[in-house]
């Protein structure tokens, strides 16, 4: 009796162990990360802070989690006042939101920092293991391509991501899918919290220009690949104020350097911008106050 009582402890012992190791590897597997947000309520016309929460999966993306994770830890997604606001925005054609390259500072807008890139962690190069979809609820890491081809090309350029989120607002599976890499997502079930979140930061940009301003990206400088960021500076100004002829220096990546990163091309970004009538202050709508893991 003695012997098999024994017997019962070790199975039983074995099997904690076992229920302890799994429990190790799927927290590994899985981090949350919760985002304190400030948005807009357009039905109370006032700014409320909320939680975001998302799951990123190091299983499917080790690489690329384990830079955002070390971004988050480092404060890389946090406002402040001597640093600037970090922004939801949307750039060109409403497919998705982004987040993480740009600041709103003194009613202007700054690039934050320059991160270092990650490989591409999806199908096109060669990784088999991010076999997440591009629909509503997740989240990819934005990268760039040259300008002559297109993000479906191998044009060399598929380890250019570095800290830039998008988010889809609708399916874009049938065109992404295998060329960008997908590494968390998050639950918009209706009646959470998230999908509340959700449905206010999509709004801005729903609503024509009335909660947002438009601004111009360019780039100026001569042109190097072998040296950071191309020996470019990136410039944003009001989208009104852009005039091509009136620019010195501005790059385009066209031409003899049409092989170049499409990145360093114009482009225009929506930033959600509130009472901005009357002569009021304006206000970012939809800003990260902090991230955190958790």
């Amino acid at each position: 009796m003695k012997r098999f009582s024994k017997i019962i402890v070790n199975i039983l012992a074995i099997v904690m162990l076992m229920l302890s190791c799994f429990s190790l590897v799927a927290c590994e597997d899985i981090r949350r990360i919760a985002i304190t947000v400030e948005v807009y309520d357009m039905e109370t016309e006032t700014m409320e802070e909320r939680t975001l929460t998302i799951d990123l999966y190091r299983h499917l993306a080790p690489d690329t989690v384990d830079s955002i994770v070390a971004l988050v830890n480092e404060g890389y997604y946090d406002s402040s006042a001597e640093k600037g606001e970090l922004f939801f925005y949307t750039m060109g054609s409403y497919k998705q939101i982004m987040l993480g390259n740009f600041l709103y500072k003194d009613e202007g807008i700054e690039v934050n920092g320059n991160p270092p890139t990650i490989n591409g962690e999806f199908n096109a190069n060669g990784v088999i293991g991010s076999n997440l979809t591009h629909t509503e609820g997740a989240i990819g890491l934005w990268r760039t391509w040259s300008a002559e081809g297109s993000y479906s090309e191998n044009d060399g350029y598929a380890n250019t991501g570095s800290a830039t989120w998008f988010m889809p607002t609708s399916d874009l599976s049938s065109s992404y899918d295998g060329y960008f890499c997908i590494f968390g997502r998050f639950n918009f079930e209706s009646g959470s919290e998230n999908n509340e979140i959700w449905q206010d930061i999509k709004a801005m940009f729903n609503n024509g220009i009335t909660y947002y301003e438009k601004y111009e990206v360019f780039y100026t400088g001569e042109y190097n690949p072998e040296v950071e960021n191309c020996g470019l500076t990136a410039n944003v100004i009001e989208y009104d104020n852009f005039k091509e002829e009136n620019i010195s220096g501005l790059f385009k990546a066209e031409g003899k350097f049409a092989s170049a990163p499409q990145m360093y091309n114009h482009y225009t970004i929506n930033v959600p911008v509130i009472n901005k009538e009357n002569g009021g202050t304006k206000q970012v709508g939809a800003r990260i106050v902090k991230m955190e893991v958790v």
